[in-house]
């Protein structure tokens, strides 16, 4: 079951989505149909990662129940998650390589 998933806020005021168990996640949700969009818009969404969410940020979020993280620095491992149906994707693999170089795993799921 793990963790309940919930949103923190950094000093700059950018949301971030923590969760599962004792393994931290920086996730990133995006609906989009990856072969519809410009590469660099994969891109973007990649590189977002380390504009908004770097770890080492520091956590201003005092959301109830979490208050022990209040004022530590940001660590976790980076995940984008789209729908199930990019899976189908012919291209998929090349996705997937462009997300590691930028050390983000790419989740699917479901619609």
């Amino acid at each position: 079951m793990g963790v309940p998933e919930f949103v923190i806020k950094t000093g700059s005021g950018v949301a971030l989505t923590p969760g599962q168990d004792e393994i931290w996640e920086i996730v990133s949700r995006k609906a989009t149909d990856l072969d519809a969009i410009a590469p660099e818009t994969l891109e973007g969404y990649l590189r977002e990662f380390e504009t908004k969410y770097r770890v080492g940020t520091i956590i201003k979020s005092k959301k109830r129940g979490y208050e022990n993280i209040y004022d530590t620095k940001l660590r976790g491992r980076y995940i984008l998650e789209i729908p199930e149906s990019n899976r189908q994707s012919p291209r998929i693999g090349e996705y997937i390589k462009r997300a590691e170089k930028h050390q983000v795993t790419i989740r699917f799921r479901p619609e």
